[in-house]
C-alpha cells in the first residue's frame, strides 16, 4: 500500500509540474484534471466521502474548463514545443526511470511489493479492490438482497 502511495505522490508532482509550468488552457485544464485524479488516488483509503467529495470537485472544475478555454482559445496551442514543456518532459521522462529502478531494485534486492490480503499474497491492498469487486460480484448481491425490497417500493 505504501509503494502505490509513494507512486501516487510522484505523479501528484509531474501533474503539479505540468500545470505550473503554464501551458495553454487546453492542457492546463488536463494538468488540473490529472493532478485531481491522482491526489484522489493518494487519499482512496478514504472511502465513499473522499469519492463524493472528488466528483462534486471534478463537475465544478469541468464547468470552470469549458468556460476558460472558450474565452482563451487558442489557434496553435503550445505545450511540449516551449523550453519549459521540455523541462517537464525530461522531469518526466527522470521520474518514469527512477520509478521503474525503484520497483524492479526492490525484487533484486529481495524486498517484493506483494501485499498480505485476505485473498493471499496480490500486488494491490484490498483498498483498492473495493469498488472493482462492487463492480463484479457487487451487482448480484444488491440484485437478491435488495431487489425484493426495490420491486415492491415501485408497486406501491
Amino acid at each position: 500500500m505504501s509503494y502505490l502511495v509513494f507512486v501516487f505522490f510522484m505523479c501528484l508532482v509531474l501533474t503539479l509540474v505540468w500545470v505550473a509550468s503554464n501551458p495553454s488552457p487546453y492542457y492546463g485544464a488536463a494538468g488540473l484534471v490529472s493532478s485531481a485524479v491522482v491526489g484522489w488516488g493518494v487519499l482512496v483509503g478514504m472511502g465513499l466521502f473522499l469519492w463524493c467529495q472528488f466528483l462534486i470537485y471534478l463537475g465544478g472544475m469541468w464547468v470552470v474548463f469549458v468556460y476558460t478555454v472558450s474565452l482563451a482559445a487558442e489557434p496553435h496551442p503550445e505545450m511540449l514545443g516551449s523550453h519549459v514543456g521540455l523541462y517537464f518532459l525530461g522531469y518526466f521522462s527522470v521520474f518514469v526511470l527512477l520509478g521503474a529502478v525503484i520497483v524492479w531494485g526492490w525484487d533484486v534486492v529481495g524486498l517484493s511489493l506483494e501485499v498480505r490480503t485476505s485473498f493471499g499474497m496480490c500486488l494491490v491492498s484490498v483498498d483498492f479492490v473495493g469498488v472493482p469487486l462492487l463492480y463484479s460480484w457487487g451487482d448480484l448481491i444488491f440484485w437478491f438482497v435488495g431487489g425484493p425490497y426495490y420491486w415492491s417500493c415501485l408497486l406501491c
